[in-house]
């Protein structure tokens, strides 16, 4: 039986930030826009990547472009902060990618890949650091302190002597070859995942390999929505189809993304594509779990635009989405109304990018309380 208090329920606080351009992605991701909102969620956890086409090249490709693979998760339970800051730590994870795992009730932390640790604090934890470390944010009541700190700075060792805290965290390590650097200047060096897991073993109480990787599906005789088409665009003005809206193509993507049914098979629950369609043979739908870096999401991007050129003029796809899902559980400094989120407060933060066969780029984000 439902709660007869339910429609009472306060909605959810979000605010939705949208961009549209008819430049090109080449173009768009110079733009300051573009690169606050993707550099505002330098990890997460999955990506999709919708294509109404059989492509497997492509998909392949994509896969290399997220180091499917090659790379290692690991889950380490009560990792010292004091072995954060400690050199070995921070030439195996720095500029590779390290995270957290809880927030709201407990202390949580976060490495992003340019070396900047960010730790959200109860009271009693940040009372109990010692050093000259100050607080970069702090919730209404004082009772959560946010803490910024560069792990590759040489005064990084000086801002915090003593942290007796440590931290479930979620590391992944990425092959220095990947990057084409060196390991601790020495261009002979080899480290295998082996001796990352031993370094690990001696410092932490547990660790745990994550399995992680891509997921395929393949959609057969599928009905897509078809955005109306730009202006000029050859279609002409006379056109009195209907088309769907940016709106309708999103939640169409965001069924695929959930592996929702999309056929009109049942009338109380049913999902009904509104519009102009147009039937396609194969579906393709690609996901990638496990700790994703902003780097890895541009150059997915870059590959559907690399797609859009080679398809352009043949009308053969008419856009291609790519969906972004941030961690609820990130140390974030959002100001505004919503500024405790990543304070005190889980959050959402996804992101959908829809990119046409005429080149224009649709991006949409949402961001807000996780309740």
């Amino acid at each position: 039986m439902l709660c007869p208090e339910l429609w009472n329920f306060p909605t959810p606080a979000y605010t939705t930030a949208r961009i549209d351009s008819t430049a090109g992605w080449t173009n768009v991701k110079r733009t300051a826009e573009i690169r606050r909102e993707i550099g505002a969620q330098p990890l997460n956890r999955t990506v999709s990547i919708v294509i109404p086409a059989n492509e497997p090249q492509c998909l392949s490709a994509l896969e290399e472009d997220l180091a499917v693979g090659s790379c290692t998760l690991y889950r380490v339970r009560q990792l010292p902060v004091v072995q954060l800051l400690a050199k070995p730590f921070v030439e195996a994870f720095v500029k590779r990618v390290s995270l957290n795992a809880s927030l709201e009730t407990s202390d949580s932390a976060s490495i992003t890949a340019d070396g900047i640790l960010t730790m959200s604090l109860l009271r009693e934890s940040y009372e109990r650091l010692e050093g000259a470390v100050s607080s970069s944010a702090r919730s209404r009541k004082g009772d959560k302190h946010v803490v910024r700190l560069d792990l590759k700075s040489p005064d990084v060792r000086d801002q915090i002597t003593n942290a007796p805290l440590a931290f479930d965290m979620l590391l992944r390590w990425i092959p220095p070859g990947n990057e084409g650097g060196t390991f601790d200047a020495d261009v002979n060096a080899c480290v295998s995942a082996c001796s990352i897991e031993k370094y690990l073993h001696t410092r932490c109480q547990q660790v745990e390999l994550v399995p992680d990787g891509c997921q395929k599906v393949i959609r057969h005789d599928e009905s897509i929505p078809l955005l109306p088409p730009a202006p000029n665009g050859g279609d002409g003005d006379d056109d009195d189809r209907v088309y769907c809206t940016r709106d309708e193509l999103l939640e169409y993507v965001g069924l695929l993304v959930l592996d929702c049914n999309t056929d009109e098979t049942e009338y109380v629950n049913s999902y009904a594509v509104e519009g102009c369609q147009r039937p396609t043979e194969t579906l393709s739908i690609l996901h990638r779990r496990g700790l994703i870096t902003a780097d890895e999401i541009e150059r997915c991007i870059g590959r559907l635009v690399e797609l859009v050129t080679e398809q352009a003029g043949s009308s053969a796809l008419p856009w291609m989405a790519l969906h972004v899902q941030g961690f609820p559980n990130v140390p974030l400094l959002v100001p505004g109304r919503q500024r405790e989120c990543g304070v005190y407060w889980n959050h959402d933060s996804a992101y959908t990018a829809i990119i046409t066969g005429e080149g224009r780029v649709h991006w949409s984000k949402v961001f807000g309380r996780r309740t």
